[in-house]
């Protein structure tokens, strides 16, 4: 009984503060859970597992979670519908990473970026972070480039599987595909792992500096044609590629996709699906002689520190409206509570304007109309707690949680 009530008043003390990531607030959050753990004996390791649309909606097609806690800080995270169905998936995992007695724990966020219906993005939802504990199993619990490259591997398969067992009921499913941007925060190093144009974005203070002096770092690649190196990469693997134009520097491979490296997509990857049933609109003249786009993600890591304030995870359309330096700022001006809604809410507020429109315009447009303003968007914000990352104190009483 007595731990219960100074579990309230610790909450009454401390609790108020996580709106803030940075100062007093910050530091309070970070106190407030040791001394809960210390003195009342809960957890700050819980298991924590969401997925983008799961949360608190907001208006018919815009949802959100506000904010809640992961093993190193606080999230955010916020969903809006542009398609008929939102082709958009995001999960976010916070806890054990692997199964069995070797735990390891930490963070996984996962943005999936559908194309041309929900299909695959599901199924990558459904299937990736388990391929992922797998794939840390086979490396005898450690997390490195090979884990995510064999992760993202066993998923393509199986979806190539999934296909090739519908092919003759639902041959449509060989057109679609997804982006699959994901991070894992683990052991201090935040792993960012990218096969499609989702982006990751991390806001940092260089040696402790104010607001002022933000650094912002893109950690993922955009596998997009619009990119000069992307189009060079295709037509060295696959000489006489068409790229066709489509406006504002905007290109399409085969005419059909502007992503360079995505899950599914089958149609383009093996020359078995580019026949009937499959739609005449999609069956290319030229045979399929090697896959045309690839599933094999980059891998890039970054040492997290105490200068390292939050990274945002989101789908490409999100970054169809906002750049990386604009993100950042508004996250920066803004308080963590409700961060992601208040992005999402600024790109919609951004491509209303390109069509003489308003944000309260496009919020009561039923989907389907929606698209010819924005994409559909997904956005999660991780937030870090500084202290976890340069104070021995805490450290010593948190680090045998995280591994």
């Amino acid at each position: 009984m007595a731990a219960n009530y100074l579990n309230r008043w610790l909450s009454s003390c401390f609790e108020g503060e996580l709106n803030y990531p940075y100062g007093i607030g910050n530091m309070c959050s970070s106190l407030f859970r040791w001394m809960k753990q210390c003195f009342v004996g809960e957890e700050v390791n819980r298991e924590t597992s969401i997925q983008g649309s799961s949360g608190d909606w907001f208006s018919q097609y815009y949802w959100h979670k506000s904010l809640a806690h992961h093993l190193y800080g606080t999230f955010s995270m916020a969903v809006a519908q542009a398609n008929v169905q939102n082709e958009d998936r995001s999960q976010l995992v916070s806890g054990s990473l692997t199964d069995g007695d070797n735990v390891r724990r930490g963070v996984f966020v996962g943005i999936y970026d559908g194309h041309g219906g929900t299909a695959c993005s599901q199924f990558v939802l459904d299937h990736l972070f388990s391929n992922f504990k797998s794939a840390i199993a086979n490396q005898n619990g450690v997390i490195n480039t090979e884990v995510f490259e064999e992760a993202y591997h066993r998923t393509e398969l199986m979806f190539v599987n999934h296909v090739r067992r519908n092919w003759q009921n639902e041959p449509q499913l060989a057109v679609l595909g997804s982006c699959c941007l994901v991070g894992v925060v683990f052991n201090n190093v935040l792993y960012v792992t990218n096969a499609g144009d989702s982006r990751a974005v991390l806001a940092r203070w260089p040696n402790g500096g104010g607001l002022d002096d933000m650094e912002v770092i893109q950690l993922s690649v955009d596998y997009n044609a619009k990119h000069i190196e992307r189009r060079s990469e295709v037509c060295e693997e696959h000489p006489g590629t068409n790229l066709f134009p489509e406006g504002e520097g905007c290109f399409l491979l085969r005419g059909s996709l502007q992503v360079t490296r995505a899950i599914g997509h089958v149609y383009l990857k093996y020359n078995e699906f580019n026949k009937a049933p499959l739609p005449a609109q999609y069956i290319q003249e030229e045979p399929i002689v090697q896959p045309i786009l690839k599933a094999k993600p980059t891998v890039q890591t970054h040492q997290l520190g105490p200068d390292d304030r939050f990274v945002i995870f989101a789908s490409h359309g999100f970054w169809d409206e906002i750049n990386n330096e604009e993100a950042a700022a508004f996250v920066r001006n803004f308080t963590s509570d409700g961060a992601a809604a208040m992005l999402m809410r600024k790109a919609l507020e951004r491509a209303a304007r390109k069509h003489g429109r308003g944000y309260y315009d496009l919020r009561y447009f039923d989907p389907g109309a929606k698209r010819e303003y924005h994409d559909d968007i997904s956005v999660v914000i991780l937030f870090f707690d500084s202290a976890f990352f340069n104070n021995a104190f805490f450290d010593s009483h948190f680090s045998k949680f995280l591994t």
